[in-house]
């Protein structure tokens, strides 16, 4: 598992060195009609942090809760209130940041805990980093492919 933290520890750092170049109305231009931005993406990571953090909890406090859905959709779209991407970026890395001290500090007996995705059914806190660090990977394809999109307009 440290692998996988190392991973998620570094991951905002890369996402705020492959955005660092572009200009906010650029952040801020989806990829195409109907995607969404590079604002998106970041307000996006930084929402989903937060359910992790509340889904790590949930897993480390009780046995097999349920946990906490998101609609990435509806949360982008009514959450966010234009903040400048390098304050969601910060919210994220905080985030984050909290996320991977706690996981640095588990037991090993800790990782088999269960909780129940809303889509994944029964899911170990192994198997949600894990997931997360895939996630984590989606996302900066999804950043690359808006910049090419952005800087071919």
């Amino acid at each position: 598992m440290q692998e996988v933290i190392d991973a998620l520890r570094h991951y905002p750092a890369t996402v705020a060195l492959t955005i660092r170049d572009l200009a906010e109305p650029d952040l801020r231009r989806p990829e195409r009609e109907g995607k969404w931005s590079i604002a998106d993406v970041v307000s996006h990571l930084a929402d989903f942090e937060l359910i992790i953090a509340v889904r790590i909890r949930a897993m480390l406090a009780s046995e097999h809760p349920a946990l906490v859905p998101m609609e990435q959709e509806k949360w982008v779209a009514n959450i966010h209130r234009g903040e400048p991407v390098a304050e969601l970026l910060e919210q994220f890395s905080f985030v984050r940041q909290l996320n991977v001290r706690l996981l640095e500090r588990l037991r090993d007996d800790e990782w088999s805990r269960t909780g129940e995705h809303p889509q994944a059914g029964s899911i170990t806190l192994a198997a949600i980093c894990e997931r997360l660090s895939r996630h984590d990977g989606k996302h900066l394809g999804q950043l690359q492919r808006i910049i090419t999109a952005v800087n071919d307009k």
